[in-house]
């Protein structure tokens, strides 16, 4: 175990100095107990003589608060639980002694005392020889790296401290030791802090207010001054998004698992937003399974820390506007980071332009290792930053596009109701013609071109290109043109459609107004946006209502009050009616413009 990967951390060595005397007894029978006690001892007290006053009153801190939590670090189904934390608690008492002659005494003393009681519990040799050497190899960087501790922000390296702990553990020691829940562990940050603030006579951090659901805050703070994050977080009577702004370029902020846990469980719904001079990254809190990621590191939830990225990098697609970022996230320990390649649902990244941008005209590409790209959803906020929606990070530039059809243009005189739709999404790279000039839009859609469009609409791609999601439906293949970026799979994903019961989607099908308005209706649901609604409105009004089935209402009540499908002059909704090209494109259109998804 080197030197860096070994705790640099506070807390981590506070825990090792207990634990090379707790160790002792796997030398119980040997005529070494003695020698190896002493040898730690008097190295102990020659690196607790070399640290400063201030040093000593954190050490002191940190281990009477830790000393009084033991049960927190400490398994509940351990039968002895109750014995070791009591015999622990005893030997990781700070010092009372003031000299090196002393500091030795005292820590032979207390050694044998722990030996002498906790000698009937502490049996398995090969489990108290993983003690000494876990302890050890922790013990040689405690005294060094207290000298770099910032006594105003003890929250990170407590944090990294419990990672660093659970994951430099060998299998016995894991057996015992448990990490605390986001709450305790929140707290014991709290009480610590307090407790240094109150004895050096300094401060944890201003704690920032929320203001309209939204807790801003800075990277330093984040990072140097969680316990006041914490605070702020805790003490909300509601919380809907963490921003944390950044001057650094390119960006990396760094978020402690504490945060992430006591945001979600203030908002499960909530968001945390970096914000930097090249753009903004925007990732919900229920995209991000922490507890999976842990169980897959072997860690704990509160261990874990997620990494966001934001960086310019030079352009390398041709004809592109020479403007482009890379964006990531990542989540695990210091020794271990897992990057999100799909999140299974659209999140939102900016970026910063130079200049005024065409709304209408103006794509955002996602573009792949391989160099190849594809349009994502795209808003223009205010003509210089534009906002793009994608199931996936990495890279995206921008480019300027516009698409019409001839035969949408000779449509009266150019005056056709679709053709604004039309024109819109197809400048988007969202929907496409029957050919390069002809969109046909009074021709019906089928099944399969509406998830198609739905899924390029919302910036879905699947996460499974050929497993569980490919044989959900016999009948779809990634050969299929509507299907040949799995833009049906990515439907299934989100759950916007269902087959038939028999295994099969029908993508070939005409599609009714009433399939429709389903798709629709569950695609709000699995975006969750506010929507304004039309209260006056209800599918009951239909005189066609009956027909509507009772399957198909909720969904179609849904769409109605949020304006995106109509009913006919004659107060019909024709639910069994087969949906048309140009029909479709007025409902995307306007469901993908009022969750600013397109301008």
């Amino acid at each position: 175990m080197s030197k860096n990967k070994n705790t640099k951390l506070f807390l981590a060595g506070t825990m090792a100095v207990s634990s090379v005397l707790v160790a002792a007894p796997a030398f119980a029978e040997t005529e070494t107990t003695l020698p190896e006690v002493e040898q730690a001892a008097e190295q102990l007290a020659k690196q607790y003589m070399a640290l400063t006053d201030e040093q000593r009153t954190m050490l002191a801190i940190v281990q009477k608060n830790i000393a009084g939590e033991l049960s927190l670090f400490i398994d509940e189904e351990y039968e002895h639980k109750a014995a070791l934390v009591k015999d622990l608690g005893a030997l990781l008492q700070p010092t009372d002694a003031t000299t090196e002659a002393g500091v030795k005494a005292e820590a032979i003393a207390r050694a044998n005392e722990f030996l002498e009681n906790a000698q009937p519990y502490l049996a398995k040799e090969g489990e108290l020889a993983d003690m000494v050497d876990f302890a050890n190899a922790l013990r040689a960087d405690l005294y060094d790296e207290v000298k770099n501790v910032n006594p105003n922000d003890l929250a990170p390296l407590i944090q990294k401290a419990l990672a660093s702990f659970r994951e430099n553990a060998p299998e016995s020691v894991k057996a015992i030791v448990v990490m605390p829940s986001t709450q305790d562990a929140a707290e014991l940050i709290d009480a610590i802090q307090a407790d240094i603030d109150a004895a050096l006579g300094g401060g944890g951090g201003t704690a920032p207010g929320v203001q309209n659901g939204v807790l801003t805050v800075t990277e330093d703070q984040v990072e140097k001054s969680a316990p006041a994050v914490l605070k702020a977080i805790q003490g909300a009577s509601s919380i809907n998004e963490l921003l944390i702004t950044t001057t650094s370029e390119p960006a990396e902020v760094t978020v402690p698992f504490v945060i992430f846990n006591a945001l979600a469980e203030k908002n499960e719904d909530a968001v945390i937003t970096v914000q930097s001079t090249v753009g903004t990254i925007t990732v919900p809190l229920f995209t991000v399974d922490g507890e999976s990621i842990a169980e897959e590191l072997e860690v704990t939830s509160p261990e874990l820390q997620m990494t966001f990225s934001i960086a310019r990098i030079k352009n390398q697609v041709s004809g592109a506007l020479d403007i482009a970022a890379t964006y990531g996230v990542e989540v695990g320990t210091e020794s271990k980071m897992v990057p999100f390649a799909n999140f299974g649902y659209p999140i939102e990244r900016t970026i910063q332009t130079p200049k005024a941008l065409d709304a209408a005209t103006t794509v955002g590409l996602h573009v792949f290792p391989d160099g190849t790209t594809k349009a994502v959803p795209t808003y223009v906020v205010d003509n210089d930053t534009v906002k793009m929606n994608f199931s996936e990070l990495e890279a995206h530039t921008l480019i300027s596009y516009s698409k019409t059809f001839a035969d949408v243009n000779k449509i009266d005189a150019g005056k056709y109701w679709g053709k604004e739709y039309i024109d819109k999404l197809a400048s988007r790279m969202i929907v496409s013609g029957k050919t390069e000039d002809s969109f046909s839009p009074s021709t019906t859609i089928t099944r399969g071109e509406f998830a198609a469009i739905l899924s390029r609409g919302l910036g879905l791609r699947p996460a499974d290109f050929h497993g569980e999601t490919a044989a959900a439906f016999t009948d779809v293949s990634l050969d299929q043109a509507v299907n040949r970026d799995g833009e049906i799979y990515a439907a299934f994903e989100a759950g916007i459609i269902s087959g038939y019961g028999d295994g099969k989607f029908g993508p070939y099908d005409a599609i009714t107004r009433n399939e429709a308005a389903i798709m629709i209706s569950r695609a709000m649901d699995f975006i969750g946006e506010d929507v304004d609604m039309d209260g006056s409105k209800n599918v009951s009004q239909f005189a066609d209502y009956r027909y509507i089935s009772k399957q198909a209402r909720p969904y179609v009540d849904t769409v109605y009050k949020a304006g995106y499908l109509s009913g006919f002059k004659d107060n019909t909704f024709r639910p069994q009616n087969n949906a048309t090209r140009a029909e479709m494109s007025r409902i995307l259109y306007n469901f993908l413009e009022s969750i600013e998804f397109i301008n």
